[in-house]
Order: C-alpha cells, then sequence, then structure tokens
C-alpha cells in the first residue's frame, strides 16, 4: 500500500497547490487503473482464452507504456502533458490503434464505438482542474466530441468492404442525431457537476486559508501577548528588587543614622562638659548629614523608579 501511495504521490513537491495536488493524484491513479484494473488483467485473459497474442497484446501494451510515461511525466513536474497524455491515450490505443492494425471493421463496432469514445470521453473532467486549465480541458472534451461525430465518417472512407455497410447507410443519419444528443447531454451534465464540485472546492479552500491566516493572526498575537507579559513580569521583578532595596536601606541605614541622632541627643540633656557636648553637638550634625545624603539617594532612585 505504501508503494501505491507514493506512486499517485508522483509529482507533488510542498510548493504545489492544493487544488493541483487532488488533480495530480487523480492523472496518477487514473494510469495505475489503465496499468492493473484494464491492461494487465485483459493480457492475461487474452493469454488464456486465444491464440491470437500479437495483435490482441500491442493495445494493452501500448496503454502500459504510455500510462508509465504519465507516471514519469508528473514525476518530473509536467503536469499538463501527462493530464493530457492521459485523456488521449486511452482512445487510440484501445480504439484507434487495434482497427488500424488489424484493418477490420464490421457493422457492429459502429453502434458501439462512439459510445466507448464518449465514455473515455468522460476522463478530462476528473483530472483538469477547472480554474486553471479551463481552455485546455474544453480542447481535449472537443476532440473527444469530434472523435464522437466524425470517426465513423472516417472509417467509412477508409474502409470500402464493410459487412451490412447497407443498413449503416440507410440509418446513418438517425444514428447520427443519437450520437449528438447523447454526446451533448452527457458532457453537459459533467461539464456541470465539474463546474459546481470545483466552485465549492474552490470555496472550501479559500475558506480554509482565510482559517489559517486568522490562526497565524491569533498565533502572532499571543505570541505577541506572550511577550508583553513576560516583560511586564520582568519589570515587576526588577521593581520588586528594588523595592527589597529601598526597604532593606529604611531598615539599616536611616534606621542607624536615627538611633545615633537620638543617642547623641539624650546625651547633651544631660550634665556635660562643654567639650563633650560640642563634640556630641558634631557628630549630631555630622549623622544628619550622612542621613540627609542616604535620603536624597533614595529619592534619586524612587524619581528614576517612576
Amino acid at each position: 500500500m505504501n508503494l501505491f501511495q507514493k506512486i499517485i504521490n508522483l509529482g507533488i513537491s510542498p510548493e504545489t497547490k492544493p487544488l493541483n495536488q487532488q488533480y495530480i493524484r487523480i492523472t496518477n491513479s487514473i494510469n495505475l487503473l489503465f496499468i492493473f484494473v484494464v491492461s494487465i488483467p485483459l493480457i492475461i485473459a487474452i493469454t488464456s482464452l486465444t491464440n491470437d497474442t500479437i495483435n490482441s497484446y500491442g493495445r494493452f501494451i501500448l496503454l502500459i507504456a504510455c500510462s508509465i510515461c504519465c507516471l514519469l511525466m508528473n514525476r518530473f513536474h509536467l503536469n499538463r502533458l501527462a493530464k493530457i497524455v492521459t485523456c488521449i491515450t486511452p482512445v487510440f490505443a484501445l480504439i484507434v490503434y487495434p482497427i488500424f492494425i488489424s484493418h477490420f471493421i464490421h457493422a457492429g463496432m459502429f453502434l458501439w464505438i462512439p459510445y466507448a469514445i464518449m465514455a473515455l470521453g468522460v476522463v478530462p473532467f476528473f483530472i483538469f482542474s477547472f480554474e486553471e486549465e479551463k481552455i485546455l480541458m474544453l480542447s481535449v472534451i472537443g476532440l473527444y466530441v469530434l472523435l464522437v461525430v466524425g470517426f465513423d465518417e472516417f472509417l467509412l472512407s477508409h474502409f470500402d468492404q464493410l459487412p451490412d455497410l447497407a443498413f449503416i447507410k440507410k440509418y446513418y443519419l438517425y444514428y447520427l442525431f443519437a450520437k449528438i444528443a447523447i454526446t451533448v447531454f452527457l458532457y453537459t451534465t459533467f461539464l456541470m457537476f465539474k463546474l459546481m464540485y470545483h466552485n465549492n472546492r474552490v470555496k472550501l479552500l479559500r475558506t480554509t486559508e482565510e482559517l489559517n491566516q486568522k490562526n497565524e493572526a491569533l498565533n502572532t498575537l499571543n505570541a505577541s501577548l506572550e511577550n508583553k507579559v513576560a516583560e511586564r513580569t520582568a519589570k515587576l521583578s526588577l521593581q520588586n528588587e528594588r523595592i527589597k532595596n529601598l526597604a532593606y536601606t529604611n531598615a539599616h541605614e536611616i534606621r542607624s543614622y536615627i538611633a545615633r541622632i537620638i543617642g547623641l541627643s539624650n546625651i547633651v540633656k544631660h550634665d556635660i562638659s562643654q567639650e563633650e557636648k560640642e563634640f556630641c553637638e558634631s557628630k549630631i550634625v555630622e549623622n544628619i548629614s550622612d542621613l540627609d545624603k542616604v535620603t536624597q539617594k533614595l529619592s534619586k532612585e524612587l524619581i528614576e523608579e517612576k
């Protein structure tokens, strides 16, 4: 299963748009179906039931080779070319090629060949994106319409001896109108479904992109808020640290100067000599001066804090 998933994802890179990724996967899946569901089982059936191997094998070998080429084209990012070859290969490998290799056609083939081409013409609706490759898709579908309407005319002009040729010519006009009506109805229906699916898909992708953009904006806002919270937390931590320093200064330095001044003032109140009194007064003035310096320092720090 992993091998099939790798093959289905051939040609998809991180730069590939989501819508194109889907159609590349569809193209790879269709080519895998051509190889493993159509060609290989029919080759086994032909080998088991008939002896006509050369002409019968040719169409399926051609289909396998073209399908492998389409996978390689996607691998090397030739996506549009791979889509074109995927659309055109089945009708030429399974219908046109065997007719001209065997040089044989009978009247019954006129009844099923146009409808087989019509059914294969549904493939472009699945593998082309509507927005970027609309003209290319409509051109391929136009080729299928041309084959459905005119391929039997081409066969009639190249194969003169046909069984029941008179029957084909007698009712050919009714047959032509039936083909055209069924082709228009089928392809118009698929075109409408394709358009509806594509529009819904584009809307879904745009909604997803918008949600992703909003999520990115929200993540950016959350990251910005986290940065602001971190900055605010760091600022509060710094302020708390300064407050602790101020509290320490108030508790030790200021209180120590005040205690000295009070102590010296109490000494001066007692009977002491004039010399001792002058010494205490000088120390009081000195402590007051030191206390003033400390308070000025605190005021400066408080102003800077603000």
